[in-house]
């Protein structure tokens, strides 16, 4: 036993002094660069994490950001950083939502997952999970009026201790004895409020976007998934930010050559700022999901953070949001998500080689 104890301390120590360190460059970087990281500068002591709920919602807090889940289909209904009300129900679907929600399920089970009573606030979760029973679940593009996909879907939204944002994901899981399906363009989105005003999808499309910019083609603000982890919009005049952070592509489609919708303005009449976290669409040949009867299939979407930080311009903010997105990568695979289909650490491994062309006429 007394061996035993050692190795784990050992092993803690050891991965704690790596992520210290991570997180020192990443710190040191970002105050080159003028702007104080918000995911570096909690104070040591900061508020616990707190869920509450009722028969509509749960709520989340930590002090800093207050996220309220709908239990009725798992979409984010707000979110906000401080009292600022970082999204809009004014432009079609209000809020943060997944394409493939529970709406249409035959039973709808709502839980704490993670309850910050159990660990001193550090973290809470909270998980609205639809069974489908062979229904067609999802509502998004493409999707019929009874729906598209027949499995059971969890959604998941995550909050520690000290976080500016909040983590979402999702548990996709076709069983054997649901019927055989095609999944269409599946995507995670966020409506923002009008005062988002300047679009950051990489370093060519970084801009002033105000709403009485119309008629322009999303299509121009497509890029690559794989080489942006971090995009979003800021204010110019709250001087606020709201990006998307994925730490992997692991869970996105398409490998690291897929262009895919980041930002752009909404379609409707409003035109609200909006924020896409596509993995799964037909854009520029995508693919398609095509599950059989009688199989298992099990997919874990995320978890990809909802980040919001404050700066002294546009840029600062996005360049903050792009170390936080490095810190992320480093932290992945999170060890405090439970779900099946998930793989922890222990449980991956590294391949590497070289793929050498012998083709005469390269």
């Amino acid at each position: 036993m007394p061996t035993r104890h050692c190795l784990s301390v050992t092993s803690r120590r050891s991965s704690f002094t790596h992520r210290a360190f991570v997180a020192i460059r990443l710190f040191a970087a970002a105050m080159s660069l003028g702007v104080t990281p918000l995911w570096a500068a909690a104070p040591p002591q900061t508020p616990d994490v707190q869920i509450s709920q009722d028969d509509r919602t749960y709520t989340l807090s930590n002090g800093i950001v207050t996220a309220v889940v709908l239990k009725s289909n798992g979409d984010l209904h707000s979110l906000k950083y401080h009292d600022a009300e970082i999204f809009t129900d004014q432009s079609g679907h209000a809020g943060a939502y997944w394409s493939h929600d529970t709406t249409g399920a035959e039973q709808i089970v709502t839980a704490i997952s993670i309850d910050p009573t159990s660990n001193d606030g550090a973290r809470g979760e909270v998980s609205v999970k639809g069974i489908s029973g062979g229904r067609k679940m999802g509502h998004g593009p493409g999707a019929g009026p009874d729906g598209n996909f027949p499995a059971d879907i969890e959604i998941r939204y995550a909050l520690a201790r000290g976080d500016s944002g909040v983590y979402a994901y999702c548990i996709f899981d076709h069983l054997p004895e649901y019927p055989a399906a095609s999944m269409t363009e599946a995507r995670f989105a966020a409506k923002l409020a009008d005062f988002f005003d300047w679009m950051s999808v990489d370093e060519r499309r970084n801009k002033h976007y105000p709403s009485t910019i119309r008629g322009e083609d999303k299509y121009v603000y497509t890029a690559l998934q794989a080489e942006n982890r971090a995009y979003g919009f800021s204010s110019t005049n709250r001087n606020l930010g709201f990006y998307f952070i994925n730490p992997s592509s692991e869970y996105l489609s398409g490998g690291p050559t897929k262009p895919e919708f980041l930002c752009h303005r909404d379609t409707t009449r409003v035109q609200a700022p909006v924020v896409l976290n596509y993995w799964r669409s037909s854009h520029y040949g995508g693919a398609t999901v095509d599950v059989q009867s009688g199989e298992r299939w099990t997919k874990v979407i995320g978890p990809f953070l909802l980040y919001v930080n404050e700066g002294e311009d546009p840029l600062a903010m996005w360049r903050d949001a792009r170390e936080k997105a490095d810190a992320e990568s480093a932290e992945w695979p999170y060890d405090w998500v439970h779900a099946p289909g998930y793989a922890k650490p222990a449980e991956r491994s590294r391949v590497s080689g070289r793929i050498v062309l012998d083709d005469p006429l390269l």
